[in-house]
């Protein structure tokens, strides 16, 4: 009885341990039990998160013009935007599907190849298309990276951009309507320079002449005088006195009637308004070799050159300039002219084999250059309604081209004017 009544208060001991154990397990159990409770609340709060913002995602999915198709790295469809069924007609049992059972003609050229290259070099791609219902759409192709950063698949988006295209076509028909009009303007208004250019060109001519007549019978008619003068007293008494004196004045007479003539024939030339273009070029040649020591060659068709004023006394004077700048520029003695005509132009070359020069004729030279000369030239060419070329590089010579139309309307009006 004794033991039996040890084991039972043994037995006992054990029991209220064990029992004491299952309070603290109880305890435990029942805080463990609140944080559970605190995290299905908390898990609670984040399932409702995400469904709203779920139902948000899905809504503003859903409200997006933009279709959206989201691929695999296999092609196959991972899921789609509502927009993607105006597209190509998806529907949910086309999710895992391979995207290359779709036509071409839905979803646009090219699409199985700009994804590569996207998967390949992680670079969007994108184009312009028109689609089956004949509308521009903007096709973007962008690597699709899950949150560890790891290359999933891609993003294909369709955006609408036929209103922009229309607007942008509206736009460039406008421009090129207001670009004609300038254009018509700008040729209305160059054709007014050049007869007033031309008008111009008669009336300094015309002056030119006027001046040239008065030195004739001015300044002169009373050097003639003088010159009379002095020699009617050669066999005076008082010549050998005078003598010396006498020989200078008349040195410095003849010098004046030479500036004077000199001066009259660059105002004037007689012989290109009374023989014509050809034989005023030979005559310049004789006094371009007498005055700068330039040897001038000509070579022609043997075709009569007859044009209207102002054509040709600005292609004579330019012919004139160019010879002056062979001289002073190309560091040689020797141009050629070329005189031609065929039945529609008038070609006329000056060539010298001397320096050459640097040209870039979409920029035009400073003033005091070289070049800006040919440019003035090329300028007053144009306006009577012809072209000038320059071909020349440094040490490779020069050779100027002059065209001009054979028969021009405007100015045989003006001439006849």
């Amino acid at each position: 009885m004794k033991a039996s009544n040890e084991q039972v208060v043994s037995i006992n001991e054990e029991l209220q341990t064990t029992n004491e154990e299952l309070n603290t397990s109880q305890e435990e159990l029942r805080s463990l039990n609140e944080e559970l409770t605190t995290v299905n609340h908390q898990l609670q709060q984040k399932v409702d998160e995400l469904e709203s913002s779920h139902a948000d995602l899905r809504n503003l999915l859903a409200s997006s013009e933009i279709a959206t198709i989201c691929l695999e790295r296999d092609y196959r469809i991972k899921w789609f935007t509502p927009g993607a069924s105006g597209i190509c007609n998806m529907v949910n049992a086309d999710i895992g599907r391979d995207i290359r059972i779709f036509s071409a003609d839905n979803l646009g050229a090219g699409l199985i190849e700009d994804t590569d290259s996207v998967l390949k070099t992680l670079a969007p791609k994108q184009r312009e298309l028109i689609l089956f219902n004949k509308s521009w759409y903007l096709r973007r192709i962008l690597p699709y990276h899950t949150d560890s950063d790891h290359l999933s698949g891609v993003v294909i988006t369709y955006t609408d951009i036929s209103e922009a295209k229309m607007a942008a076509e509206t736009a460039v028909t406008a421009q090129h309507a207001l670009a004609s009009s300038l254009e018509a303007r700008v040729r209305e208004r160059t054709t007014q320079l050049r007869k007033l250019t031309a008008e111009l060109a008669l009336t300094e001519e015309r002056e030119r002449r006027v001046l040239a007549q008065d030195l004739h019978d001015g300044l002169g008619q009373i050097l003639a005088i003088l010159k009379i003068k002095l020699t009617s007293i050669k066999d005076s008494e008082r010549r050998g006195a005078l003598k010396g004196a006498l020989r200078e004045i008349e040195e410095l007479i003849d010098q004046s009637n030479q500036s004077v003539r000199t001066l009259m024939l660059q105002l004037v030339t007689p012989v290109l308004q009374a023989l014509g273009l050809i034989p005023a070029l030979e005559w310049l040649a004789e006094e371009m070799e007498r005055v700068y020591g330039l040897t001038v060659h000509i070579e022609s068709d043997g075709e009569k050159i007859t044009l209207d004023e102002p054509a040709n006394t600005t292609i004579f004077r330019a012919v004139r300039e160019l010879l002056i700048n062979v001289s002073k520029h190309a560091g040689c003695n020797v141009a050629h002219i070329g005189c031609f005509r065929d039945a529609d132009h008038i070609t006329i070359s000056v060539t010298d084999e001397g320096n050459g020069f640097s040209h870039d004729a979409a920029t035009p030279p400073r003033s005091g250059d070289f070049g800006f000369g040919l440019f003035s030239i090329k300028d007053r060419i144009e306006f009577i309604g012809g072209d000038m070329n320059i071909d020349t590089a440094p040490g490779c010579g020069t050779t100027v081209t002059i065209v001009f139309p054979a028969e021009h309307p405007e100015h045989t009006l003006q001439g006849a004017e």
